[in-house]
């Protein structure tokens, strides 16, 4: 069962930049919960799970591709700060790493393991795609 302490450990450097510690928190339980709904017993597993089963991910895990996302997002966000002072709104930089953080986390419902060393879609991911079941 993949624990908070695996999931901080995981995301440990992103997760120390939501300064909400409630956010931050929320944020882990619910890659937690993602993980056990999902049926994920280990780390591995969760190294091993391609990003997408629509390409060819060249390699690519789902939590490499996860991170990348959380600080493409995060760069973004820095650089609007810096070359654009005077935005007409606020850029919530703890909603911006959470957000990076729990991007796809509906597939933890989507994609499962086929049994033979590789993945395929989950019931759950047949009925609801992961941006669905992500949210609720």
């Amino acid at each position: 069962m993949i624990s908070a302490t695996d999931v901080q450990n995981l995301f440990g450097e992103h997760l120390a930049l939501i300064k909400d510690d409630d956010l931050r928190q929320k944020t882990v339980d619910t890659w937690v919960a993602g993980c056990s709904q999902g049926g994920w017993e280990s780390v591995e597993q969760l190294k091993s799970m391609p990003f997408t089963l629509l390409t060819d991910t060249h390699g690519i895990d789902f939590i490499q591709h996860t991170l990348a996302v959380t600080e493409g997002a995060l760069a973004l966000a820095q650089a609007k700060l810096k070359y654009s002072p005077e935005l007409p709104y606020a850029i919530n930089i703890d909603f911006v790493v959470a957000g990076g953080i729990l991007h796809d986390v509906g597939k933890l419902l989507e994609i499962q393991p086929d049994g033979q060393g590789g993945f395929r879609k989950s019931f759950s991911g047949r009925c609801a795609r992961h941006p669905i079941s992500g949210a609720i």
